[in-house]
């Protein structure tokens, strides 16, 4: 049987296998890398803190601030203003027909029977109604659909000094991180070149 002859490797290339493969410093790595995002977030800090939040409610049932009978009031407000201004011409007529002399005065002046005259014949109740109605769509609000938002910023403006320890408390982490890795790296270095003079 025959074989095949190994292939002989430098020190750089069992370097930088033992390098590429060595579990250790892909650890090391790795806390490199949180220990930079520590650093931002540490960082972040010193930035404001925004939030939004918003609601949306629908509600089915028709909300009014005044009663059914309230409401039926305001809408025929002119036809009762002007049923009562009916009802208080016809009373003031009939005082005058009874009383001669009151008769006589009502006949002898032309003002007097032009007043009857138009609080007999004007009708204001449409103009009044309408009004009313006016008044009485102001107290029924659309809250079918209810909207509600919030924009919050929140700075802090002195927190004891609490924010710049947390800096550079991860900045000291992440030089300490990075010396790991570096004595890390040597270490394997060192073990490999041990291992590659003894070999050879």
């Amino acid at each position: 049987m025959l074989m095949n002859a190994q292939q002989t490797l430098t020190l750089e290339q069992c370097r930088e296998m033992a390098i590429e493969n060595n579990k250790t410093l892909k650890q090391a790595e790795t806390k490199i890398e949180m220990a930079g995002y520590d650093r931002k977030i540490a960082f972040a800090n010193y930035l404001p803190n925004v939030s939004a939040t918003g609601a949306y409610v629908y509600n089915a049932n028709d909300i009014a601030l005044v009663s059914d009978a309230t409401s039926q009031k305001l809408q025929n407000m002119g036809t009762l203003i002007h049923s009562q201004a009916q009802d208080f011409a016809q009373n003031l007529m009939t005082a005058i027909k009874s009383n001669p002399a009151a008769a006589l005065e009502y006949m002898n002046s032309p003002m007097w029977q032009t007043v009857m005259g138009a609080l007999s014949q004007t009708d204001m109740s449409q103009t009044i109604n309408a009004l009313g109605k006016e008044i009485d769509d102001a107290f029924h609000p659309d809250l079918h659909n209810i909207f509600a938002g919030a924009v919050t910023v929140q700075q802090p403006v002195f927190m004891g000094g609490k924010i710049v320890a947390a800096n550079h408390i991860a900045k000291l982490a992440e030089e300490l991180s990075k010396t790991q890795y570096d004595q890390q790296y040597q270490q394997v270095i060192v073990d490999v070149d041990q291992a590659y003079w003894q070999i050879v």
